[in-house]
Order: C-alpha cells, then sequence, then structure tokens
C-alpha cells in the first residue's frame, strides 16, 4: 500500500499571524508552544489544512471544524 506524501513545516519560535500564514505548502504545519486563537484563525483563513500545537502536557490538533486535545 502507497500513502501519499506529507508536507510538515515545524515551528520552534514564538509564532504570529504572519509567520502562520508564510508558509502555507505544507500538509501539516506543527508549532511546540501553546498558540491563540488569532493564529489559529489566521492560519485557516489563508487555506491551512492542518494545525499542531504541542506543550509538554499534549497535543492539540486542529482542521477547519473541529479540534482535538491529545494528552501525553
Amino acid at each position: 500500500m502507497e500513502y501519499p506524501e506529507i508536507r510538515l513545516k515545524y515551528f520552534d519560535e514564538a509564532v504570529s499571524e504572519g509567520t502562520i500564514t508564510s508558509d502555507l505548502n505544507a500538509d501539516v504545519i506543527v508549532i511546540h508552544q501553546k498558540i491563540s486563537a488569532s493564529v489559529v484563525n489566521a492560519f485557516f483563513r489563508h487555506g491551512g489544512k492542518c494545525l499542531m500545537s504541542l506543550d509538554k502536557n499534549g497535543a492539540m490538533l486542529f482542521f477547519r471544524h473541529k479540534w482535538f486535545y491529545v494528552p501525553f
């Protein structure tokens, strides 16, 4: 079985609305920090697909109409 290639972009530094929308050619964007609602809204407003926010307690996965929390 073949799986499609997934393009991943990882941000380790602080992220703003401008930063998050600068590289939307990735299928999944991972941020290693908590993010604000305005950053999530900007991401989807500019056509983003999947956004993941990691912190020491778990991961938040954001899709256009749903979000999930996965504890570690």
